[in-house]
């Protein structure tokens, strides 16, 4: 099998997806888990592994309708290079699945160890840490310099923000 690149309209993969689906194309949408932040809490959601960009198989199906792709809601154009759209051989498809398979269960966290972050809450107002690593979901363990020495803290995630 071979395969085409759609690129979508921004932060429509998952519907331009459904859309190709609905008329018959053979669609593959690679996910990954991510910790977004909303409002105080901070949840896991699924977002696209590649941003803008979904697989579509050229199969015979593909040859008859291709001209309908680029009128599907939420797909912009097939990548193409020269005017001429790039094929994707399956052994890559195969590879990104497995590559998908492999990191379903990791949860790629809003903040990085060594990351800098700022703490804002009634304690700590505006006190620069360095975050080192998650203490369950809500939770965090930082360092910050108090007094000239390095000092382990565990704060509330909500509490944090990027520098």
């Amino acid at each position: 099998m071979t395969w085409c690149l759609v690129f979508t309209k921004p932060q429509r993969e998952t519907f331009a997806l459904s859309k190709l689906t609905e008329q018959g194309f053979v669609g593959y949408l690679p996910m990954r888990a991510v910790e977004k932040r909303l409002g105080q809490k901070s949840s896991v959601q699924s977002v696209p592994l590649f941003p803008r960009y979904l697989f579509i198989n050229m199969d015979a199906l593909y040859e008859q309708k291709k001209h309908v792709i680029r009128s599907t809601p939420g797909v912009s154009d097939l990548v193409k290079t020269g005017g001429v759209i790039n094929a994707i051989d399956d052994a890559i498809v195969h590879a990104v699945r497995m590559l998908e398979h492999d990191h379903l269960e990791r949860v790629e966290s809003l903040y990085q160890p060594g990351e800098k972050v700022i703490i804002n809450n009634a304690l700590m107002h505006q006190v620069e840490a360095i975050f080192q690593c998650n203490q369950g979901e809500q939770r965090a363990l930082l360092l910050i310099h108090l007094l000239q020495k390095a000092v382990m803290v565990n704060v509330n995630k909500a509490d944090l923000h990027k520098e």
